[in-house]
């Protein structure tokens, strides 16, 4: 390979080895040898808002073509090993309206996405060898000087002795290099969080460094949420709340869904579509059972159609 190349793959080595990673976006296999990697590389720097996310090691990058697992992520965050932000950072801080505003970007983005055959999108978390345990906590960072963190919560430490207390939706100790969690998890985490601290001010942290000091059984870190009721069967009501949007497509959404499933996940109604041949999903927090006296809520399907126009928008 060409010295351009060698300082390309050099580059991608350094930041999977000494960074952390946080992205929203699609994964799979990409056949690239190191003069295809940089070349969609500078591809990704014309579109601005997308960069490659190493998921495999960079430095099997070569002359011939080999399989690499790579994440296409939405304004990704990096963080040196220490903490502060590395210079290819996009992104100076990740909090819940961030959080939010890319995955409405991402729903309006999906057809950019430049794989055929993509994963469902989530948010990814990838350590590298580098960098010590990472938490993503859904909660709030405790008064200097609080010792003990309230009970029913997670809670972690920083290296420089705040604590953090909430829900951690992911938890990378030194065993793992990679983790996921998606947007319901967060959404769910931040009422649990709120309940369980008695405020609605909780906001999304990332832990470098995190020393876990307290977990939290039955509530959702990582796992659908324990303390809410899954209603009785409703297999045949999520098959109407299907077939309605699917009636009703062409006349109330301007772009061209395609409506393939509905789904329950304790509070979270969830339907997946495809949109211009990318997938999706739209989820809203719906505890009540799917259907009353006979019809489908028109709430839940005004929530849902809402939730579908902003991220079209």
């Amino acid at each position: 390979m060409d010295s351009y190349e060698q300082k390309y793959r050099d580059g991608r080595v350094a930041l999977h080895t000494s960074t952390l990673q946080l992205g929203l976006g699609l994964a799979g296999t990409q056949r690239w040898s190191v003069g295809d990697a940089k070349g969609a590389h500078a591809e990704s720097l014309q579109e601005r808002e997308f960069r490659h996310l190493w998921l495999s090691d960079p430095a099997a990058l070569g002359p011939e073509p080999q399989d690499h697992e790579i994440l296409w992520a939405l304004k990704p965050l990096v963080l040196k090993a220490n903490g502060r932000g590395h210079p290819e950072s996009l992104t100076a801080k990740l909090d819940l309206s961030a959080a939010r505003d890319l995955e409405r970007l991402a729903d309006r983005r999906k057809s950019a996405f430049p794989l055929d055959q993509l994963a469902q999108r989530r948010w990814y978390g990838i350590r590298g060898a580098e960098v010590p345990q990472v938490a993503v906590m859904i909660g709030v960072r405790l008064k200097k000087g609080v010792t003990d963190p309230p009970e029913g919560v997670d809670a972690v430490r920083d290296p420089k002795g705040a604590l953090y207390a909430g829900i951690c939706v992911l938890y990378l100790g030194d065993a793992d290099r990679v983790g996921t969690f998606e947007m319901g998890r967060i959404e769910l985490a931040a009422e649990a969080a709120q309940k369980a601290l008695s405020t609605k001010k909780v906001n999304l942290h990332v832990v470098v460094g995190a020393e876990r000091v307290q977990s939290a059984d039955g509530l959702p870190g990582g796992e659908a949420s324990a303390e809410t009721p899954v209603p009785g069967d409703e297999r045949a009501d999520l098959a109407a709340l299907l077939e309605h949007f699917r009636d009703v497509a062409v006349d109330v959404f301007e772009r061209p869904y395609r409506f393939e499933r509905a789904e329950r996940d304790g509070a979270l109604v969830t339907l997946s579509f495809t949109l211009e041949g990318a997938p999706g999903q739209v989820s809203v927090r719906w505890a009540e059972p799917l259907q009353r006296d006979g019809a489908l809520d028109a709430l839940l399907l005004d929530e849902l159609t809402a939730a579908l126009i902003a991220g079209s928008a």
